[in-house]
């Protein structure tokens, strides 16, 4: 799909935005994951100073997942177009 939208000579930079832009939204989540989970947290700690976290917390702070990929799609799919005619 690049290859088609960009001439020949920015092919590798139109790939490496892509690639960047795909690992700066997989930080992010883990941020924002985190975020939830610090949000979520009981206030226990082992001896150590490590939070207890409860099954509870890691499963409405991994619902952004599915929330996130469902936006990602909605946002993607109008603009694929297969030019093969």
């Amino acid at each position: 799909m690049i290859r088609r939208l960009t001439t020949s000579i920015y092919v590798a930079t139109a790939v490496g935005f892509v690639n960047m832009m795909s690992m700066i939204g997989s930080s992010l989540l883990t941020y924002i994951i985190g975020c939830f989970l610090d949000v979520m947290r009981v206030g226990a700690v082992n001896e150590l100073g490590i939070p207890f976290y409860s099954a509870n917390a890691f499963h409405i702070s991994l619902v952004i997942l599915p929330v996130f990929y469902t936006v990602s799609a909605l946002l993607v799919v109008p603009f694929i177009k297969d030019n093969k005619d």
